[in-house]
């Protein structure tokens, strides 16, 4: 898949986007305003990206230059919104599902390329994710969210976890084999 193939579509996944920035324009494309982004994308490829592509390469590059992901819940929650192809409005409170969460994190991880160690704040925020799928432990996959204390149930963590852990590797390989199609 081209260049201007990934740009073109919507379901292209974050790191595809980051891919073809960095291939296109170097790592100096990742200081440059977002709208400069934009126009230079339309000048060299004739098109004009999606909001949820444009959303999507954002996020990719806060997620790369940033610790925002792992130390701002609202950053975090976010992020992982335009990773599932959910366009968000950072003025609104929108909680995420147990499966948007396990798919932005597999996305991040993919990105960031190095272990991520989230704020309390975040890690708090995915533990309410998390209690709300019926989980009364950390999951396996994110061992620092903070649980709700308050309440003592006990869930099918296995089943949890093996859940969110089939869900995050089909994730890490569909990525995976979708950026390695990915040519100039």
């Amino acid at each position: 898949m081209n260049h201007k193939q990934v740009l073109e579509d919507d379901n292209a996944p974050a790191e595809a986007l980051l891919v073809v920035l960095l291939q296109k324009y170097g790592t100096e494309a990742l200081g440059w305003e977002e709208e400069s982004i934009s126009l230079q994308i339309k000048d060299d490829f004739g098109i004009e990206l999606t909001d949820s592509q444009h959303d999507k390469l954002h996020a990719s590059i806060v997620v790369l230059t940033t610790d925002q992901y792992e130390n701002n819940w609202q950053a975090f929650e976010k992020i992982n919104h335009n990773f599932n192809n959910q366009p968000d409005d950072f003025n609104e409170y929108n909680p995420l599902d147990w499966d948007d969460l396990i798919i932005g994190l597999a996305q991040a991880y993919l990105i960031k390329h190095e272990e991520l160690i989230f704020n309390d704040a975040v890690n708090r925020y995915a533990g309410q994710v998390f209690w709300e799928f019926g989980m009364s432990k950390p999951p396996e996959l994110m061992p620092s969210a903070l649980m709700p204390s308050h309440i003592k149930i006990d869930t099918a963590t296995t089943e949890k976890n093996e859940a969110l852990k089939e869900l995050f590797d089909e994730t890490t390989i569909k990525v995976i084999a979708y950026v390695k199609g990915v040519t100039p």
